[in-house]
């Protein structure tokens, strides 16, 4: 059996206590490494050299392994850089890279049980709300919400040439219920990306989007509109669009409006969960 004989090399790192199966496991593996070090050190001075490493890989490989391949695998082995591995160092490698291996076996374990947790998490959620959520005549949830965010416009009109545009968005479900964005100010392409919620009975709803610009205080001027249907919507997926806008004639006019949607109508309907 090989020892270590110079003075001052890596020696293995202290061992946690085993059981015996694990002990004795362990002592396979070591006699195993041993006789692999044996073939590798042919001329049995204890240690391995880098042309003792080249000459042992070509024969196991049948033919010139890679020397860059060699070359990183010794230097992974060589923990004191002397150009020299011993027995201590080979065996060191090994049972390091098979803790390794051992620890990132028992992480995926240990994330596959999470994400198993969580499934099941989310199939008792679901399951919860199908038997307490409550629907309407019309066959979506009391509590449907329309999401919308108001993102940009782009391209707008000028109502007076020349003049800088201060636009803002009035947002409205089934022309009743109103929300405004702020104002805006600049050219013809603005940014506003604001938030507005809305609570939705009917499922043949509609969301209208009028774009004006503010001009006080001889009052506002009309700059375009758009409408989106929440059947167009109804899969509970988030949907971004850039529309175009129409003047009060329903012709298509100039500008675009980008938008954010969606439209959560059941939580245990596909596309929530």
């Amino acid at each position: 059996m090989y020892s270590d004989q110079r003075q001052g090399s890596n020696q293995p790192s202290p061992m946690k206590p085993m059981d015996s199966k694990a002990e004795k496991e362990l002592m396979e593996k070591v006699a195993a490494l041993q006789q692999e070090f044996a073939a590798i050190d042919v001329n049995h001075d204890a240690w391995i050299s880098k042309e003792e490493l080249y000459n042992y890989l070509d024969k196991k490989s049948g033919t010139r392994f890679d020397r860059a391949i060699a070359d990183e695998i010794f230097d992974r082995m060589d923990k004191n850089h002397d150009g020299q591995v011993t027995i201590n160092e080979f065996i060191k490698v090994y049972i390091e890279a098979d803790e390794m291996l051992r620890r990132k076996i028992e992480a995926a374990k240990i994330n596959k049980e999470s994400y198993k947790r969580q499934q099941e998490e989310c199939m008792r959620k679901a399951e919860k709300e199908r038997l307490t959520e409550k629907l309407t005549a019309y066959g979506i949830a009391h509590n449907s919400m329309v999401h919308v965010t108001v993102l940009a416009g782009t391209d707008l009109p000028q109502f007076n040439y020349g003049e800088n545009s201060s636009p803002y968005v009035e947002v409205t479900l089934n022309d009743q219920e109103r929300i405004k964005t702020r104002i805006a100010s600049g050219s013809r392409n603005v940014e506003w990306d604001e938030k507005i919620n809305f609570d939705v009975v009917n499922p043949e709803s509609y969301l209208k989007f009028i774009v004006y610009d503010s001009r006080l205080p001889t009052g506002d001027s009309f700059l375009g509109e758009t409408t989106v249907r929440l059947s167009e919507i109804q899969d509970q997926n988030q949907h971004e669009a850039v529309l175009d806008l129409f003047d009060e004639h329903g012709q298509r006019g100039r500008g675009q409006l980008h938008l954010k949607l969606q439209w959560i109508h059941s939580k245990v309907r596909k596309g929530y969960y």
